[in-house]
């Protein structure tokens, strides 16, 4: 496997001490090594999902959570495999957020998991954050699309990845994303080896 230096940042801001923060991409992990701290395992691989999606997701406990990821028919990066960062995405939808309603009380979700459209708004909790890294799974598995999926929230006509093992980022961690899976930048890498073992 060939590693690649993908950056290197100062430990602080103004710091006159010539240490540096390094992360090292292998794959689809980071190698971190900041000074202080243990050299880290991170992902190199973010998903970026709209809001309260993305709060179902990592800050919901099983067996509440949404466990399955859902594509449109078009998704091309159906083989990946493995931990990701979930980022929750700058855009906020009403009609996101009611799709994400019904489909909570659809599966009968206790009421105190289901935020209302102010706190999504406003984002009061961690997980409801958005333009951050507010969490990560492991994607363990891939489900076809079809007319009549078999788990409960693989919806119909989509690419479907179960998830397992999720957690939040607390505090999240504020950067831009992208479409499909993304590799998260080097000082990001940095500061969720600093704050989250995955």
């Amino acid at each position: 496997m060939t590693a690649r230096i993908v950056g290197e940042g100062k430990v602080a801001a103004g710091s006159t001490t010539g240490i540096y923060d390094a992360a090292i991409e292998f794959g689809t992990q980071h190698l971190v090594a900041v000074p202080g701290f243990k050299t880290v395992w991170v992902p190199s691989r973010a998903i970026t999902l709209h809001q309260p999606w993305a709060y179902l997701m990592t800050a919901v406990p099983d067996p509440w959570r949404k466990d399955i990821e859902n594509r449109p028919t078009g998704f091309t990066s159906i083989n990946f495999r493995g931990p990701v960062w979930v980022h929750a995405g700058a855009k906020l939808s009403r009609a996101v957020y009611e799709k994400a309603l019904a489909a909570m009380k659809a599966r009968s979700m206790l009421d105190r998991y289901i935020p209302a459209w102010a706190d999504v708004v406003e984002g009061k909790l961690p997980g409801l954050a958005r333009s951050a890294i507010v969490g990560s799974f492991v994607i363990d598995d891939y489900l076809r699309p079809t007319p009549a999926p078999v788990y409960s929230w693989h919806f119909p006509h989509t690419h479907g990845f179960r998830t397992r093992d999720a957690r939040s980022v607390d505090p999240v961690i504020a950067c831009g994303g992208h479409l499909g899976f993304w590799r998260i930048p080097p000082d990001v890498a940095i500061a969720l080896a600093r704050r989250t073992p995955i």
